[in-house]
C-alpha cells in the first residue's frame, strides 16, 4: 500500500522527473552488427554459415504472434553445428521477443544421446548429438 501511495502522489504531483545528476547511466547497447557469441566466446570465431528466415513484423498490439519460418540451409554436405545465434535483422525494428530454434533432420530423437552445452563451460555435447546433415 505504501508503494502504491508513493506513486499516487507522483502522479499527482505530475510525475516530476527529479534530479538528472541521480539518474544511472544511460544502458550502452551492444553494436548490432557483431556476433555475440563470437566476440564472447573467441574460440567460436565468426559463423561460417548464415541462414536468414523471410522478413517478418510482430504487430504494436493485439494478440502475440508465433513466426515459425521453416528455412532451408543450403548445405550439400553434412556439417558439425558448434553454436546457434538468433538475431532480429529488419531495419528500424530490432526486437526478438524470445527465440526457439529446431534443427529437422531425418534422423529420430531415440539416434542420439542426450547433451547439452552452457557456452563459456566447455562442451557436453557428444560425438553424435550436434551434427547438421546435409539434407536439412
Amino acid at each position: 500500500d505504501a508503494e502504491i501511495d508513493a506513486v499516487v502522489r507522483w502522479v499527482d504531483a505530475g510525475a516530476p522527473l527529479g534530479n538528472p545528476a541521480d539518474m544511472p547511466p544511460p544502458i550502452e547497447w551492444p553494436a548490432d552488427d557483431i556476433w555475440r557469441l563470437a566476440a564472447e566466446y573467441e574460440e567460436l570465431g565468426e559463423p561460417d554459415l548464415v541462414v536468414r528466415s523471410t522478413p517478418w513484423t510482430q504487430p504494436a498490439e493485439g494478440q502475440d504472434q508465433w513466426y515459425q519460418p521453416v528455412v532451408e540451409t543450403g548445405l550439400t554436405e553434412d556439417r558439425w553445428v558448434k553454436a546457434l545465434e538468433v538475431r532480429p535483422s529488419l531495419e528500424g525494428r530490432p526486437i526478438v521477443h524470445h527465440a526457439v530454434t529446431y534443427l529437422m533432420q531425418e534422423e529420430s530423437p531415440e539416434d542420439f544421446e542426450a547433451a547439452v552445452d552452457v557456452p563459456g563451460t566447455g562442451s557436453y555435447f557428444t560425438e553424435s548429438s550436434a551434427r547438421t546433415p546435409a539434407s536439412c
